[in-house]
């Protein structure tokens, strides 16, 4: 957790998901979240949650190759400057 002001705070949490049926959690399914809260009337609230799958890069070559193409599609999707 990271104070950004008296009132305002920034977390940063990592988790897993064991799906139905399973002991282990689903490498496919780890994700970090991103939270904001704030401190209103002497208590603190959530105002802001984000999460995102983790999808290291390099790890092999088909994830690798995956990344790249991906973000090149993205690129050429963007507008034009």
């Amino acid at each position: 957790m990271r104070f950004l002001a008296p009132h305002i705070a920034l977390m940063h949490a990592e988790g897993d998901t064991i799906m139905r049926g399973k002991s282990q959690p689903a490498p496919e399914r780890r994700s970090i979240q991103t939270l904001v809260a704030v401190k209103r009337s002497g208590e603190w609230r959530l105002v802001a949650f984000q999460n995102t799958r983790v999808r290291p890069i390099g790890r092999n070559l088909a994830g690798s190759l995956l990344w790249l193409a991906s973000d090149w599609l993205w690129k050429w999707r963007l507008p034009k400057d």
